[in-house]
């Protein structure tokens, strides 16, 4: 009768060794296609990110913290506030800056300009968010 029960929790814990890995932390990335080579991956809370595919990889085109984007005639428009980072015994901690950056990325060739500041940014923005100039698809960060 030990055995049994010595067998069941065996089982029990090896499916949660294994579960742990599956299923850990990153099972709640989302990455989305929003223009072609072009995705959007929402990691959480401050680890929103573009990514651009280039050969059947896709890389960090601008990195985290991703406020808002959108897709209009050929161009991604990008805002994006910056996380910085605080190591505190050992931990690291990012925080969302006040500050925010634009960015655009040409959808044909992947090249992307910027950072911007509001001044500078020719797109229509409003905080740090993107204003939508036409029907176009549309992305917000959620947190």
């Amino acid at each position: 009768m030990l055995t049994k029960y010595l067998a069941v929790i065996c089982c029990i814990l090896i499916l949660l060794f294994v579960a742990n890995f599956t299923l850990g932390p990153g099972v709640g990335n989302q990455v989305s296609q929003i223009a072609k080579g072009v995705y959007f991956s929402h990691a959480g809370k401050y680890q929103n990110q573009i990514l651009l595919e280039r050969g059947g990889d896709k890389k960090i085109a601008i990195s985290a913290n991703v406020e808002d984007f959108s897709v209009e005639e050929g161009y991604v428009y990008v805002a994006r506030r910056p996380v910085k980072h605080e190591y505190t015994d050992s931990h690291k901690k990012g925080i969302t800056t006040s500050s925010c950056e634009y960015w655009i990325i040409r959808v044909v060739d992947g090249f992307v300009f910027g950072p911007f500041n509001q001044d500078e940014f020719e797109g229509d923005s409003d905080g740090c968010q993107i204003k939508r100039r036409s029907k176009t698809k549309k992305g917000r960060s959620h947190q």
